[in-house]
């Protein structure tokens, strides 16, 4: 085989190989757009499950049959909303009321996700006027239902009645 056989052979042999990474690469794009798509789609399900969860949270804290929104579509975006003050963002809720849909959020977090079988409370009726407080410590054993242990660091004395051990400093 002559220099210029040797040459076309390698030159097709490169070919055969461009043509394998351009496949690839093209495979590779669509995957990337794919996952992109995927990630968005998960990340909306997500929210929508732990803003249901969320929602039973929250009416069973405050007595409300408000919904809340937590919106991955929009910078994760917190709304409260009911049939009479329609949606207001969770920037504009009261100090009682951000206290009450963060920690349904979080114990709806805490249920969906972990793994770790406690959780942590601190300090978690501040803000929350006196039956709210009563309404959160009757219901928080049912909000954590998947929790075996929740650990509460409060000067509130709401929670005396229904924890199994008090430590008091």
């Amino acid at each position: 085989m002559d220099e210029r056989e040797k040459k076309r052979s390698e030159i097709k042999q490169l070919k055969k190989e461009k043509v394998i990474f351009e496949k690839k690469h093209q495979l590779t794009k669509e995957f990337r757009e794919k996952m992109k798509t995927m990630g968005k789609y998960v990340s909306t399900e997500f929210t929508k499950i732990i803003s249901s969860h969320a929602t039973e949270n929250y009416r069973k804290m405050s007595g409300k049959n408000e919904i809340i929104i937590w919106d991955s579509e929009k910078d994760y975006l917190v709304v409260l909303k009911d049939e009479i003050k329609g949606e207001r963002e969770f920037s504009i809720l009261s100090g009682g009321e951000q206290v009450s849909v963060a920690i349904s959020i979080r114990t709806a977090l805490a249920n969906f996700l972990s793994k770790a079988n406690f959780y942590i409370l601190d300090e978690p009726t501040v803000n929350l006027d006196e039956e709210r407080k009563n309404m959160l410590a009757e219901n928080l054993k049912n909000m954590l239902k998947e929790i075996e242990q929740a650990f509460i660091v409060t000067h509130d004395g709401a929670f005396s009645e229904m924890a199994e051990n008090v430590i008091e400093i």
